[in-house]
């Protein structure tokens, strides 16, 4: 009986090893990466939850901003809130927006519509939507060096949601608002990868998160 390896056999275990943590690569980057939309998910569902309560509690209006943006060749989001100082949906200068939280990253991720989702992700929520990733008639805000332009929802101080950022006396809450996402690779939107939509109540500001599980 022989004590110990050979030089040839530490050589080949060597190899083995080499050979598992290259293969392995490949499928912890996957894993990786659907953690972070996944969380990305959430934080945007998060975020919502947050301006409406912000809204109904201060009894003012608040705006949440989605704005894509291309960085270092990838697709991004970028999220954040303001609130009105003096509780009016008219006076949309920048002195009456007050920032209430950071700029939030969802990196790899693309905006979408509902509609352009996995057709089992839509079979989760049938009712029309009307989306923000086509929404123009949003507020244009900047937080920090980040402008948001027009692809904004707005929630009333009552908890309604709509998609228009200038609201008068006669503009009403959209039924059901879409917040649409697709995971990227650089600047390549994946349709065989992960997605989620998050869900608006126009007339509850109920928010809810659907995916594929």
């Amino acid at each position: 009986m022989k004590d110990g390896f050979s030089l040839l056999e530490l050589l080949v275990v060597i190899g083995l090893v080499a050979l598992l943590s290259i293969l392995a690569v490949p499928a912890w980057n996957s894993l990786a990466g659907g953690g972070r939309f996944t969380q990305a998910a959430y934080d945007a569902s998060g975020l919502l939850e947050l301006a409406r309560s912000e809204a109904v509690s201060r009894q003012t209006y608040v705006w949440v901003g989605f704005q894509p943006i291309t960085n270092e060749g990838n697709l991004e989001i970028r999220m954040a809130a303001v609130a009105s100082r003096d509780g009016s949906a008219t006076n949309t200068s920048a002195s009456n927006l007050q920032g209430l939280t950071r700029v939030l990253r969802m990196p790899q991720t693309a905006l979408t519509r509902l509609s352009d989702l996995n057709p089992r992700t839509q079979d989760l929520f049938t009712p029309a939507t009307a989306s923000v990733a086509t929404n123009s008639i949003g507020l244009n805000f900047s937080v920090g060096k980040q402008s948001f332009v027009g692809k904004t929802i707005t929630f009333t101080p009552k908890g309604e949601a709509l998609l228009q950022g200038v609201i008068g006396p006669d503009d009403g809450y959209d039924p059901y608002i879409d917040v649409s996402f697709r995971k990227a690779q650089g600047t390549t939107v994946k349709t065989d990868a992960d997605d989620a939509a998050v869900i608006v109540d126009g007339g509850t500001g109920t928010i809810r998160l659907i995916r594929q599980q």
